[in-house]
């Protein structure tokens, strides 16, 4: 994304929550089981979708990027040592 965009998106999208979270002002009762609490719905619902956000990037993380690092890392050490045992020509 070009970096003249990214602060006009980043505002539009404060602005989206905004009226969202304005808009959802109901009084929502969660049960952990262990505890009780009110939340307003909007709120529940950003909580929600960030904490999704953030179990999906560590599972992708785990599961893809660190091991295409430690596979690209695995590479870099062959070939060095193949550059090594050559000789110079």
């Amino acid at each position: 994304m070009p970096r003249w965009l990214l602060l006009p998106s980043v505002l539009i999208v404060a602005v989206l929550a905004l009226v969202f979270s304005v808009l959802n002002r109901d009084a929502t009762l969660v049960d952990l089981y262990f505890c009780q609490f009110e939340l307003p719905l909007g709120l529940l619902l950003m909580l929600v979708v960030l904490i999704g956000f953030a179990l999906a990037g560590s599972i992708l993380y785990a599961a893809v990027i660190l091991p295409q690092r430690l596979r690209i890392s695995a590479l870099r050490r062959t070939l060095e040592t193949v550059q090594k045992a050559r000789p110079a020509q």
